[in-house]
């Protein structure tokens, strides 16, 4: 029977090498149902064991199994980098260039914010994602900072 062994991977973000400290996590029949069951929200990479003993990469750390479009935010009070957002809606088949959704465009009219209190408008929405692949805005009333990005593999754009 076919074994995968899934490898927890930390990027060294050294200047030198594009690399990763790999830590043996699991070993699993199935590595697609043990994604769709667990959705890691770290990087890890797949290995295949051959028949021959020999191990077959087939999911580098760097490629994501499950990628689109999301809306989610954090309290203002929250560190964005160390803290989950709250994910309102996932849009697994969208991309940046793709129409934005119903549920993006009335949390945004809700009221958004620029950090200098200057009103966030859907052109500068628009100008945001198609520039840099996400839009954030702020919205003061609800003490919310809004992202509407890309996500991959539980990874989300901080939006700055």
């Amino acid at each position: 029977m076919t074994k995968y062994l899934i490898m927890k991977c930390e990027e060294l973000n050294d200047q030198y090498e594009c690399d990763a400290d790999r830590t043996p996590m699991f070993l699993v029949d199935n590595w697609e149902e043990w994604f769709e069951k667990n959705h890691p929200t770290y990087q890890f990479e797949v290995y295949k064991f051959m028949d021959d003993g020999k191990a077959e990469l087939v999911k580098p750390y760097a490629d994501s199994v499950d990628e689109g479009m999301a809306l989610y935010f954090w309290n203002m009070e929250d560190d964005c980098e160390e803290t989950e957002p709250t994910v309102i809606a996932h849009y697994p088949k969208l991309d940046r260039y793709d129409s934005v959704p119903k549920t993006v465009w009335e949390v945004l009219r809700q009221g958004a914010y620029w950090t200098d209190g200057d009103v966030y408008t859907e052109t500068e929405f628009k100008d945001d994602l198609g520039a840099s692949g996400y839009a954030s805005w702020r919205d003061e009333a609800q003490e919310k900072y809004w992202v509407y990005g890309p996500y991959a593999d539980g990874r989300y754009c901080v939006g700055y």
